[in-house]
């Protein structure tokens, strides 16, 4: 399992996101209205399809795979979530 960020370029459009929480209960957490981080198997692109969204929702659509070298500055529960995922994928 790996992790992805999900982001969509456009403000007003939270499709993506929203369709990640609902794909990945679970194994997703909103940072904010345009970003999503999503535990997943498989590649970026089976992400997106298994996000099933329409033409439209795609537009501006940016999903990546994450190392484990990050940084930055959030909540606690989030940056713990995120180590933790870290570490299951890890430990198999």
């Amino acid at each position: 399992m790996s992790l992805f960020a999900v982001v969509s370029q456009q403000l007003d459009n939270t499709a993506a996101v929203d369709a990640a929480l609902r794909t990945y209960p679970g194994k997703s957490n909103r940072w904010s209205t345009t970003l999503a981080v999503v535990a997943a198997s498989g590649t970026a692109q089976s992400l997106v399809s298994a996000l099933a969204l329409e033409d439209d929702q795609r537009h501006g659509l940016f999903v990546v795979r994450l190392s484990p070298d990050y940084y930055g500055y959030s909540s606690t529960a989030f940056w713990d979530w995120i180590k933790e995922t870290f570490q299951a994928d890890a430990n198999g």
